[in-house]
């Protein structure tokens, strides 16, 4: 099941950094450049590490996931908001929340518990009551 979820999670990221790739080249220039250049640069790295703990489906993938796609959707309001482009950027939501998604359902997948049943029975003693020992009585001399 991760290498179905690691596929359509790499389809996703294709998606969002097509998107957020239109959306960079649409940009005048100056700080915001090079800020973008960072980001993506950053965004690839995690997007490495999460696509590898998806495919061994890795508890930890999960999170990571969620924060990653936050992150994109954020990236997205910002080069919305710098440039002004509105059907990139509804594509961009749309696959951002879609990773969400998809992060949120993998967060609960818990196919193996912690809690598994004992297989060896327990080990028990058994102790027998010490019995109290007898009071020595005095004889009575007569």
């Amino acid at each position: 099941m991760g290498a179905i979820k690691a596929v359509f999670a790499f389809g996703l990221l294709i998606l969002n950094f097509i998107g957020a790739l239109f959306l960079f080249t649409k940009l005048a220039g100056g700080i915001p450049v090079y800020l973008e250049i960072l980001y993506v640069l950053a965004a690839l790295l995690v997007s490495l590490v999460y696509l590898l703990g998806t495919g061994f489906d890795a508890k930890w993938a999960g999170p990571i996931g969620l924060i990653l796609f936050a992150v994109n959707m954020a990236n997205a309001v910002c080069l919305y908001l710098l440039i002004g482009a509105f059907l990139t950027f509804v594509l961009l939501i749309l696959v951002n929340a879609m990773g969400i998604l998809l992060s949120l359902f993998s967060l609960n997948d818990e196919e193996d518990d912690d809690f598994e049943p004992i297989a060896e029975p327990v080990e028990t003693y058994d102790v027998e009551a010490e019995k109290p020992a007898k009071k020595k009585s005095r004889k009575r001399k007569k």
